[in-house]
C-alpha cells in the first residue's frame, strides 16, 4: 500500500540504486532485502510524490482487489470482511476523490540536507503536520494561565513565533549557523542597508531583506468569539 500511495522520484532511486551496486557491491537480492527491512535509508535519499486523485486511486484499488478476499489468520475473516472495514475503505476512497491525500502541483515538499559519505543528497520532507506537533507542545507550555488578556496572548505569541521561525531557518532551511538566536531582523537589515554604501558587495548575502517579500494579506490576532 505504501508504494502505491507514494511514488519514487526515478533520477533519485538511480542514483541510490548505482552507489549500491557499484560502491557497495549489492546484488539486486540485498537490495530488495534493504528496501524491506530498512527502508528508512532510502526515505532520507529519495524523494516521492503522491499523485494526482486520478492515478491514486487506480494505484490502490489495485491494492485494494488483490488482498480483499485474503483471509486474516487471527479473526479468520476477509481483510475487508467486516462493515467497518469497507467503511473505512469507502471513506478512504472520497477523500482520495476529494484530493485530501494528492501532493499540491508544483509545491515542493522537500529540503535539502547534507550529502553523505557516498555523495548523495540527503532531503528532509515537510509532508504532514507531525512536525506541527512540536510547535503546539512549546506553545502550549508558553500560554499556561488562564487569567491572560488577548493584547497579552498576541504580544507574546506573535514574539515566540517570530524566534521559532528564525530557528527552523537555521535547522532545516539552510540558513547559515550564525543567524541562530539573532532575532531583530530589522536590525541587521539597518545594518546591510548601511554597510552597501561602503561595500562592492552586500554583506550579509544569506539574508533575505523582508523588503524583498510581498505580503501576503494575512493577519495574526485573537477572534472575538461574541461576533
Amino acid at each position: 500500500l505504501r508504494d502505491a500511495l507514494f511514488v519514487f522520484n526515478d533520477e533519485d532511486l538511480e542514483e541510490c540504486l548505482v552507489v549500491l551496486r557499484e560502491k557497495r557491491g549489492m546484488n539486486e537480492k540485498q537490495i530488495r532485502d534493504m528496501m524491506t527491512y530498512n527502508f528508512k535509508w532510502f526515505l532520507l535519499r529519495v524523494r516521492r510524490l503522491v499523485p494526482s486523485p486520478p492515478d491514486l486511486v487506480k494505484r490502490y484499488l489495485e491494492v485494494y482487489n488483490t488482498y480483499k478476499d485474503v483471509v486474516c489468520h487471527k479473526s479468520g475473516k476477509k481483510l475487508f470482511g467486516t462493515p467497518a472495514a469497507l467503511a473505512q475503505h469507502r471513506a478512504t476512497l472520497k477523500h482520495m476523490r476529494r484530493n485530501c491525500l494528492s501532493d499540491i502541483p508544483f509545491f515542493t515538499y522537500y529540503t535539502p540536507l547534507k550529502r553523505d559519505r557516498d555523495g548523495l543528497q540527503r532531503w528532509a520532507c515537510h509532508r504532514g503536520t507531525s512536525a506541527n506537533e512540536g510547535l503546539h507542545q512549546k506553545l502550549r507550555q508558553l500560554v499556561r494561565g488562564f487569567s491572560n488578556s488577548p493584547r497579552f496572548l498576541k504580544a507574546i505569541i506573535s514574539e515566540f513565533l517570530l524566534m521559532w521561525n528564525q530557528n527552523i531557518d537555521v535547522k532545516t532551511r539552510g540558513l547559515p549557523s550564525k543567524y541562530y538566536g539573532l532575532y531583530d531582523g530589522q536590525l541587521l537589515e539597518d545594518e546591510i542597508e548601511k554597510l552597501s554604501a561602503f561595500l562592492d558587495e552586500p554583506s550579509h548575502q544569506e539574508w533575505v531583506s523582508s523588503k524583498s517579500l510581498q505580503c501576503t494579506g494575512e493577519s495574526f490576532g485573537i477572534i472575538n468569539p461574541t461576533q
